[in-house]
Parts: structure tokens; sequence; C-alpha cells
């Protein structure tokens, strides 16, 4: 077919996801229509569909259903579906050990819905994910979700639940939640019961859409690399069914490249108060200083910097100070069209190719330029 037809539908939408199927439908040809708030309108006819959380039975109300070729991120494959979804356990993985780096045992999840089931073994659901990964340590996690089961909830009802769930917290406290929506909330709600973020909450989202990531001239940290890549990966799939392939027999996973900080999680939770001057002069100084004049500052030798670290933040000293180069690296990549030259020096690297080695071997291969074009960006030349 020459101009495939094709309508994106999401209950859930993120503007990088749309931007990754847009770019990969303007390859291919396709002539597409958008749907508001996960809509499939019955009489819709066409040659594709690409959406998100839809149900079975929404699916089987369309025109000529069992011929259409679908994409979705909830479905188990097969017939005339295929499913291309988060790596939810990778996305655990990566918010656990972030959170320990900052000295966090655990952690509490907001979400606006909870969708308690699995495909293939990968859970749909974020917050089911963090669940389970902590639960295998014997670490219980606490989880609101702000929408009732059978109706949406009001704004005024979601800020009443959240008000009071900050409230009977303990502090300092780590969130995960679902939406730069959420952020916002829940910055709201614990200025209202007198809470600070960072101080008392912080705040890390599952989202990068960092046009929204800010409540004021507050800045939030998030998980990356994911939802333009999932577009990507949405419109491939598709497009290789409508060239007659059968659909992927699994799942196909896309898992986040990394964990961006900002002003929503620069805390740590930890006792020891020489650790916690180590570790905030490096944040001020990391382009410019190395761990020994951060033991020094704190009046500590270096080895018992590096024993502190290991106790209280499950890693090294020489790694947060690898970490703090390489977070305002990816900011840099996501945010500039600066040349890797112009980046690393702005990172504390002697040069691109030092640069370069430090960002692939953080991210499994995956070098600076490819980062750039998951965040939509082509590399300068």
């Amino acid at each position: 077919m020459e101009h495939p037809q094709v309508l994106c539908s999401f209950m859930a939408p993120s503007q990088k996801l749309l931007e990754g199927i847009v770019a990969r439908g303007k390859q291919y040809g396709w002539q597409m229509e958008f749907g508001s708030n996960g809509e499939l309108p019955s009489g819709w006819y066409g040659d594709g569909i690409i959406c998100d959380y839809q149900t079975k039975r929404e699916l089987s109300r369309l025109k000529n259903a069992d011929k259409l070729k679908i994409v979705t991120r909830n479905q188990v494959p097969g017939g005339n579906i295929g499913t291309v979804m988060p790596n939810q356990w990778e996305a655990a993985r990566l918010v656990k050990e972030y959170f320990a780096r900052l000295g966090f045992e655990r952690l509490s999840i907001v979400c606006l819905r909870y969708y308690d089931y699995d495909v293939c073994g990968c859970p749909i659901s974020p917050a089911r994910a963090l669940q389970e990964v902590y639960s295998r340590e014997g670490i219980p996690i606490e989880c609101l979700v702000l929408h009732n089961k059978t109706r949406e909830s009001s704004y005024g009802q979601m800020m009443t639940r959240l008000r009071r769930f900050l409230a009977a917290s303990s502090h300092p406290k780590a969130i995960y939640c679902s939406t730069p929506t959420t952020s916002a909330m829940i910055y709201r709600a614990a200025m209202a019961e007198g809470l600070r973020v960072p101080e008392d909450i912080a705040i890390l989202s599952n989202t990068e859409q960092t046009e929204e990531l800010a409540y004021g001239n507050f800045t939030f940290s998030y998980v990356s690399g994911e939802h333009i890549v999932l577009g990507q990966r949405m419109a491939e799939t598709l497009q290789s069914m409508l060239q007659g392939n059968p659909p992927p027999a699994r799942p196909v996973l896309v898992a986040p490249s990394s964990i961006v900080s900002a002003a929503s999680t620069d805390i740590l939770a930890v006792p020891d108060s020489r650790l916690l001057e180590a570790v905030r002069f490096l944040r001020k100084h990391y382009m410019e200083a190395g761990v020994a004049q951060a033991a020094r500052h704190a009046g500590l030798s270096v080895s018992m910097l590096q024993q502190l670290t290991k106790k209280h933040l499950r890693t090294s000293i020489g790694q947060i100070l690898v970490e703090l180069k390489l977070n305002r690296v990816r900011q840099l990549l996501e945010r500039t069209d600066d040349s890797l030259n112009r980046i690393a020096k702005q990172t504390g690297y002697s040069s691109a190719v030092s640069l370069s080695l430090a960002f692939k071997h953080a991210h499994n291969g995956l070098t600076p330029g490819a980062y750039r074009e998951r965040h939509g960006h082509s590399s300068p030349q």
C-alpha cells in the first residue's frame, strides 16, 4: 500500500512518544490521524492503529477490527496485534539504585492509575514493577492511587488525598510518580503542608517531558531515554506488519537509558554530616575538584570517605563524581545543540574523546550522539 491510513490514539499520551511515531510515520508515507483521550471511533476504517491501554473489547468495536494491523502497549501479541511496551523491570532497577545512592532504603509511589497485570511477564505499571523489586528484599512499598477504580477523581479530591498522605509520612521521604502533572501536584501539596522539596520530600518523575517538568522555577528529576524510542519501535512494528510480516511473538521491550537529576532530588538521606559535606562540595565543584579535595574539605581521609560512601550510599565516592559530571552531560545533550568538545569543557572532561568513553561505559555502550538522537536532536556537524 502506497500511503497507509493510520490512527494514533492514546489514553496516556506523551509528547516524546508522539514525536517518535510521527518521525517514523513521515518516513513511511503514512496518512496519520489522531484520536483524543484514547478514543477509537467505532466507524473508523483504515490500515493500522497505534494505541496504548485500550481493552480488547474497545478494539473489537472498530470496523473490520480483525483485519486492521494494531500495535498496542497492553495486549498479548498475536494474530493482528503487535505489542511494544516499556521495560518496567529495568526502569524499576534504575529507580531503586538511584534512590539508594541518595541514601533512601525505600520509597513511596504516587500514580494516577494502577494497572495490576502483566503482558508476557512484564508489568504494565511501573508502580507494580517497583513494588515487586523491593518486595524481593522484604521491603514494603506504599502506593497512593489518585483516581478511584470506578471513576476519575476531581482535582480537589486528589489534592486532599495527597496532603493527607504527605502529612502522615515520616521525613525525609522519597516519592516516585507517574506523570509531570503528578509531580507538580505533590510539590503543591507539600508546600500546603509546610513541607520542603527536596529536604522533606524528594520527587522523581517517570517521564522525560522536560518542558513540563517545572513548577515555577523549580525543576524535577526524571527517568530519561524511553519515550521517543518507544514511539519509534511502535511505528517500526506497525510498518513491518503493514508489509505483511507477522507481529513479534513477544512484546518489544524498551528500557530507559538513565535518570537525570534536578532540584527535586538534591538531597542525601544519610546521618553522617561529614559525608553530607563531602558530597555537597562535589556537587558545587565537580568540574574542577576531585575526591581528595572533597575529603579534605569534610575533614576526612580519602579511605574514610570511601568507607562512609559505601556504607550509606552503596556506591563509591569516585562514582558519585562521575555521575555528577554525566548528569550535566545528559542535560546538555537533551537541551542544547552544543558540540561534544564544548560539552566536555563545560563538564570537566579534557576532551570529547574522554567524555565519549566515560559516557559509553556508563550507558551500556550508548554513544552521546545516539543518546541525543533518542531525545529528538541530531548531532551538530
